[in-house]
């Protein structure tokens, strides 16, 4: 393959992204979703605040001046663009939150895919702040991600819907961290799920059910899941299968967490010195990847963004091979 191919979707897809807030059975789901350029000329991006996932008690202590914003490269309150668009629905991870991974989720909406992710109640921000945390499950997870799932394939066929008319009953789902787990157990409980991507994953336990088409991502520093964990369970899947391993990063590469308030010595700093009650173990989760020798996540996203790209649209069957992924890819990003 030419060395454009392994960089290819790691430039700006032929979409602007959209963006989308929406409730599910009482569970809040962000979508972004492919739109038309012209649709957003001249418009200005959205953002998010992560004080939105905070209890709210604790949210309405968070002082003003505390950067908690994340700028998205999306846009929300604009149509779908022309077209009908597979759905890739998205786990974040323990602790964690909907647009937790936004840098990649506006992307794969560039690239035309209807991005759905729920918020995992039983193990999100707020229920690990409060201690609401009772063992450690994905049964409640697989629900939240199936309930996404249908919501968005009823509101492709709803007349007067964002989606109507938009939305390819085909399904990929990726997850991070405990999120990834879930992702293999939503594949495995719903046949129709054509593509797995996993980004630091938790291993699942027992024997897999099914071969899968999958893409497995891990960082060569990550303590939360480190390789030594995932290499074994890698193993064990069949199918389709990739393993990416990324050297000098670790587990928060994955996501937006490293850049918030980055200004303030990052999230765990800001949150001491606001004295705010997050439990230790949390603020170590969201620190590790953070901070030199591991690689400033930002500089890694288009990596991210180039493999999970090229796994879906193989999935998908968009692609007979997977473009960009394989020998060379090591020598496009460095």
């Amino acid at each position: 393959p030419s060395a454009a191919s392994f960089t290819r979707f790691a430039r700006p897809g032929p979409y602007a992204a959209g963006t989308a807030h929406f409730s599910v059975k009482g569970d809040a789901v962000v979508v972004w979703y492919p739109v038309a350029p012209s649709a957003v000329r001249g418009r200005k991006q959205t953002s998010y605040h992560l004080r939105r996932w905070l209890p709210p008690a604790i949210a309405s202590i968070v002082p003003k001046s505390l950067d908690d914003r994340v700028h998205e490269d999306a846009y929300a309150g604009v149509p779908m663009a022309p077209g009908r668009f597979p759905v890739v629905l998205f786990s974040h991870g323990y602790g964690s939150y909907p647009e937790q991974s936004s840098f990649l989720t506006a992307h794969l909406a560039q690239w035309g895919f209807i991005v759905v992710a729920p918020d995992q109640t039983a193990r999100d921000l707020s229920a690990v702040i409060l201690n609401k945390v009772k063992g450690v499950t994905n049964a409640v997870d697989v629900r939240q991600q199936e309930a996404a799932l249908s919501f968005v394939y009823s509101e492709g066929s709803k007349i007067g819907s964002l989606f109507h008319g938009h939305v390819l009953h085909e399904a990929g789902i990726i997850g991070h961290s405990a999120g990834g787990g879930t992702a293999v157990e939503t594949a495995e409980a719903d046949p129709a799920i054509k593509v797995v991507v996993a980004m630091a994953g938790v291993p699942v336990k027992g024997v897999l059910k099914r071969p899968l088409t999958g893409l497995f991502m891990v960082g060569s520093s990550d303590k939360v899941v480190p390789p030594t964990s995932i290499l074994p369970f890698y193993s064990r899947v069949k199918g389709a299968k990739a393993l990416l391993m990324i050297d000098k990063v670790g587990h928060n590469v994955f996501d937006d967490v490293c850049t918030i308030a980055h200004k303030d010595g990052g999230l765990a700093a800001a949150t001491k010195a606001l004295h705010l009650p997050v439990p230790p173990a949390l603020l170590a989760l969201a620190t590790d990847g953070c901070k030199p020798p591991d690689l400033w996540p930002p500089h890694v996203w288009p990596l991210i963004e180039q493999a999970t790209v090229a796994e879906l649209r193989f999935g998908f069957g968009f692609d007979p091979s997977p473009v960009g992924l394989g020998a060379g890819l090591d020598h496009a990003f460095h």
